[in-house]
């Protein structure tokens, strides 16, 4: 499937790795392109996903403290920290795209 507008280029972090390379550039390079109403669906992407990222954590969470299997246990707990990783990088894309909008509305 090919990447929609708002899909950052490759050289956007993969699984939280936010300071391999210049991600950052790149990202806020590609959301300056985009049209108001693609990043606001940008925003709303992002959002989403945090919000299921963090549900998802809470539920292996539970699962975790109610399990006798400690090598599951700690498979289950990376996957946490893993997430946890990705819920940081996406809070930054949600600051960068704030900072995009809130430009576009202060140098109109």
């Amino acid at each position: 499937m090919a990447p929609s507008a708002a899909t950052p280029t490759t050289s956007t972090p993969i699984d939280g790795h936010e300071n391999d390379g210049d991600w950052a550039i790149t990202y806020i390079e590609t959301i300056a392109a985009l049209p108001t109403e693609a990043l606001h669906s940008e925003q709303a992407r992002v959002a989403n996903s945090i919000k299921h990222l963090l549900r998802s954590n809470d539920e292996i969470e539970s699962f975790v403290a109610d399990t006798t299997d400690q090598a599951e246990a700690a498979e289950f707990k990376q996957v946490v920290v893993e997430n946890q990783e990705v819920v940081a990088a996406q809070r930054q894309r949600m600051e960068l795209i704030t900072a995009e909008l809130k430009n576009r509305t202060t140098h109109r």
